[in-house]
């Protein structure tokens, strides 16, 4: 006989208590995991400049003060004097730094009139740091990398602007601080200004100036540059000092916009708590190889950059050792105690921090995949290339055309004299590791899942930077 507590039995009130038990488990299954614990290391502050060659900055020799405030900066910061980006223009390259993975393998690019949708299980840089507690923000420059490309992933706040001045992206930055710089944050920049068609101030220019004064109408100038960078006409050397100090000048005033940030940075208490890098996305050539722009070769100005990281404890001096922007994101990862994704690729250089001399990667990997029908079709450019370094030396292959150049950076580092010829054993060798390291990377990629279809608005952008436009390819 079953006895009843109250109206209801023994029997009842089991079953009634096994069931609220699995309900508790079924919400507990489906309630918010809890908010992370405040992170116990420092700010992180990402800057990325577009098209900015490092023999352009004193830092790195050159001959014109064309970024003071960041030559100032970096005398409490490490500059590395042989880092590489892992693509030759701005998509894959900045997805490379942010996912730790090659070109190859996140697959993140844009041609004809599609661009790739990053693979929303490539875990990102911000992703990782959103999950350990940081605040994350972003206040991004480029066309192409919108929202919508999944390069905001793990990115709370993104800003998204195509094409504005410094002084805007400072000026937003410095907002952002100003609400979220109590908490440890991941703040994202990109500056534009260096880019072409190169917008400097009104006669911010003639202080960057070789030649004797040119009175020819701004509107020629702006014809000429519409005119050379689709390879219509021959590349004057007038006109070629004129595009460098126009140049010159946007990386002075967006150094000189530059120079808010740090100050504020300063005045707030943030430079010393927070982990900062500078780095471009990519050069720039000025005729170096008889062209002008990006995007199309793999030669050292256009792949070698500058670098300039600073650690919270202010160490300084020079880093020779080859390191690649793919091994930025492990490498603050490592800093803060985090662990990475499995799918980073790159390396942690914070050993080099402590041993600047030491070793860290024997190879080193770049690629360019072309950006579709630009205007390089016209010129009979292979618009696919890989390189690889491999001490002093580096190895260049194109296709279709399979033909490979050999540069011993160390003795040339203009890459003037291919060593091709000379030395068939060392190209053996380096196109066998270039084939490996593609295979690799062929086998741990990730494709886009989607792609998104440019319309003729984004087509007349590309368009007025020369990337699409004039005779299409056949």
């Amino acid at each position: 006989m079953l006895t009843r507590v109250g109206n209801i039995s023994k029997r009842a009130w089991i079953v009634a208590l096994s069931l609220g038990c699995v309900s508790w488990l079924v919400a507990a299954c489906h309630a918010s995991p809890p908010p992370p614990e405040r992170p116990d290391g420092p700010n992180v502050l990402f800057v990325v400049i577009e098209t900015l060659r490092k023999d352009h900055l004193e830092l790195y020799g050159y001959d014109k003060s064309t970024a003071p405030n960041l030559t100032s900066f970096a005398k409490n910061a490490l500059i590395f004097d042989n880092a590489v980006v892992q693509a030759n223009w701005t998509i894959p390259s900045v997805a490379t730094m942010f996912t730790s993975m090659y070109p190859a393998s996140h697959k993140f690019i844009v041609q004809h009139d599609q661009a790739s949708v990053l693979n929303p299980r490539i875990q990102t840089l911000a992703e990782v740091l959103r999950t350990s507690g940081y605040k994350t923000g972003a206040y991004q420059t480029n066309m192409f990398l919108t929202p919508e490309s999944g390069i905001a992933q793990g990115i709370d706040d993104y800003r998204q602007k195509d094409a504005v001045s410094a002084g805007l992206v400072v000026a937003a930055a410095i907002r952002w601080l100003g609400a979220n710089g109590k908490d440890p944050f991941f703040l994202y920049l990109h500056f534009y200004d260096p880019h072409a068609p190169y917008k400097p101030p009104a006669g911010l220019d003639k202080r960057f100036r070789e030649e004797a004064e040119d009175n020819r109408p701004e509107s020629f100038f702006s014809d000429l540059y519409r005119h050379i960078f689709l390879y219509e006409d021959e590349l004057l050397i007038r006109d070629l000092n004129r595009y460098r100090a126009a140049y010159d000048a946007s990386i002075w005033n967006m150094d000189y916009e530059l120079r808010k940030l740090l100050q504020y940075l300063d005045d707030q208490g943030l430079t010393d708590e927070t982990l900062i890098v500078f780095i471009a996305d990519h050069g720039e050539e000025f005729g170096d190889h008889g062209g002008l722009d990006h995007g199309y070769n793999l030669y050292e100005y256009m792949v070698g950059v500058p670098l300039i990281v600073r650690f919270p404890e202010g160490r300084s001096g020079r880093i020779e050792t080859r390191v690649g922007a793919i091994d930025l994101a492990p490498t603050i990862l490592d800093y803060l105690g985090i662990e990475p994704p499995p799918t980073f690729q790159g390396r942690s250089f914070v050993p080099l921090v402590e041993n600047p001399g030491g070793e860290h990667k024997t190879l080193e990997f770049s690629q360019g995949n072309g950006i579709g029908n630009v205007k390089e079709h016209r010129s009979g450019l292979d618009l696919e290339q890989q390189c690889v370094y491999d001490g002093r030396f580096k190895l260049i292959r194109s296709s279709p055309s399979g033909t490979v150049e050999l540069y011993d950076l160390l003795e040339d580092p203009r890459e003037q004299r291919d060593l091709a010829p000379a030395k068939p054993g060392i190209v053996r060798k380096l196109v066998a590791d270039l084939d490996a390291f593609l295979k690799d990377a062929e086998a741990n990629s990730l494709d886009p899942e989607e792609k998104i279809l440019l319309d003729d608005e984004d087509l007349e952008k590309l368009k007025s930077l020369g990337y699409v436009g004039g005779q299409e390819s056949e």
